[in-house]
């Protein structure tokens, strides 16, 4: 996707990985907001540290530990100092460098500022550190990934469990409330997956990492330059040459959602990139457990067929 052996970086990607390929996107979506490429020339400084260095009294935040990492980003437990407050930092990995890199992070802060929604972590502030790359402040978000949940009620779910499915169910409703009200601002997610839910201990519902977020133009239609997504998950118009993207590719992410939930894997499979590819370009039918409820079913078929005038037409 990036250069190199292609049978070596086939085997070191897996399909439930988020890939990213879209070099010249984010250029064409930055120039949109009327900006310059390089958000050095954007954004203020800000202080940040590490708690392993010495303490530096104009540094506000100041970083615990790694909690997460992408494909582009490093996500860390920080606090900031002044308001004696837990919060997330996210700034670029160090083999991730670059400015393309630094431009999506910028983006991905303003897409997921203006957002406000209970379902959506806010972000408290973007600016660059002393290195010269961005650096994005947000809330901390605590709890559990969804995709871990799903591993531990496995048993429970493949038993046909009522209770577990409803359970389950009502944080995938959850997750469709916060994607219909990005809709309704012009914005879709393209990263729909159990790996990006987090569950709070009290009933919080959360989606995460909207790195991949992309503003629809005026016709309500998003034309990316390469695929950028993951596999496992992806809609057919996501992998196609000149494929056009608007809600309902969303909606068909929201359905692999669901046929995980079911099934106990994604609706994409394959030994290797190529051959997840080649399956979602087939458009393999979809097949449930015995006690998978019909109504649920039907919803999940509808909702991942490959032709997008035959999905649900909104969330």
């Amino acid at each position: 996707l990036s250069g190199g052996d292609p049978k070596t970086q086939d085997a070191l990607l897996l399909p439930t990985q988020t890939l990213r390929h879209e070099p010249a996107s984010v250029a064409d979506m930055l120039d949109h907001l009327g900006e310059t490429h390089d958000p050095r020339t954007l954004l203020r400084q800000i202080e940040i540290t590490d708690q392993a260095s010495p303490t530096d009294s104009q540094s506000d935040l100041v970083v615990l530990h790694e909690i997460g990492r992408g494909g582009v980003g490093v996500v860390s437990a920080a606090e900031q100092l002044s308001l004696g407050r837990a919060i997330a930092v996210k700034q670029l990995r160090s083999d991730r460098d670059s400015a393309s890199s630094r431009s999506q992070l910028v983006l991905e802060a303003k897409i997921q500022a203006r957002l406000n929604h209970p379902g959506i972590p806010p972000v408290h502030l973007i600016g660059v550190g002393k290195d010269g790359n961005p650096v994005l402040v947000m809330q901390l978000i605590r709890g559990e990934v969804w995709s871990e949940v799903l591993h531990q009620d496995a048993r429970q779910l493949h038993a046909g469990s009522e209770a577990k499915i409803l359970d389950h169910v009502e944080i995938l409703i959850r997750i469709c409330e916060t994607i219909a009200y990005s809709h309704e601002q012009g914005v879709i997610h393209r990263d729909i997956k159990p790996g990006n839910v987090m569950v709070g201990r009290h009933g919080e519902v959360y989606l995460l990492d909207w790195g991949l977020a992309a503003e629809l133009g005026s016709d309500g239609t998003f034309t990316p330059q390469g695929f950028t997504g993951t596999p496992a998950y992806a809609a057919p118009e996501m992998i196609q040459r000149g494929g056009v993207l608007d809600a309902r590719t969303d909606v068909y992410l929201l359905g692999s959602t669901l046929c995980e939930l079911l099934t106990g894997e994604p609706p994409h499979r394959g030994d290797s990139i190529n051959e997840v590819f080649l399956n979602i370009s087939k458009g393999l039918p979809l097949s449930f457990p015995h006690w998978t409820p019909s109504d649920l079913a039907s919803i999940c078929r509808k909702a991942v067929d490959p032709e997008p005038s035959l999905r649900y037409q909104t969330v």
